[in-house]
């Protein structure tokens, strides 16, 4: 667990990097990171990925964007909410296009449906040749109590212009990328 990646109370926000799951020539060419931080039932994030973005698949913007299935195929950024002691946990999709979803697991991997009581979030992207940067705040506070202690696991995948694709995390666990793996879950609120 990286140190900068992990804090008691995250009022004030945390910084953080993602790892790739493999290397290889794209990821060397790459860096993710971010900041994360929490008040009054709202959540604040910022990704970031900087380098060989010409090497990426960067969806074009929406000009309808919602609610959109299948985001985590190509370039998306993603967040995971649990309740320490709860085996129910939250999924954020945020694609680059604008487009967004949140799904609702009963336990790991099971029991997937669309959660309904979440609004939109409110997001902005910004990109330029070597910089795409993507930052929304979310309200949780129809699906999580403000008092509840909160696991969040923060990762992305990245999808190459040849059609691989990179997974990145804070931390990674296990012989195959998984970020519904609640040991991935790396921030506590």
């Amino acid at each position: 667990m990286t140190e900068n990646a992990k804090s008691s109370e995250i009022g004030s926000g945390v910084h953080f990097c993602l790892r790739p799951f493999t290397s290889g020539p794209l990821v060397e060419r790459l860096s993710l990171s971010g900041f994360i931080a929490i008040t009054a039932g709202t959540l604040l994030i910022e990704y970031k990925i900087q380098g060989a973005l010409e090497r990426i698949n960067r969806p074009s913007i929406s000009p309808v964007a919602g609610r959109c299935h299948e985001l985590w195929r190509h370039t998306c950024f993603e967040l995971f909410l649990g309740i320490q002691g709860e085996t129910a946990y939250w999924e954020v999709n945020l694609s680059p296009s604008g487009c967004w979803n949140i799904y609702h697991f009963d336990d790991y991997r099971t029991g997937m449906r669309e959660e309904s009581t979440i609004g939109p979030p409110l997001c902005r992207i910004i990109s330029d040749i070597d910089s795409l940067s993507l930052s929304c705040s979310l309200e949780y506070n129809s699906i999580i109590d403000n008092a509840s202690s909160i696991e969040i696991g923060v990762s992305s995948v990245v999808e190459a212009i040849d059609g691989r694709t990179s997974y990145w995390a804070i931390e990674h666990h296990g012989t195959e990328p998984d970020f519904h793996d609640r040991r991935s879950f790396q921030i506590l609120k």
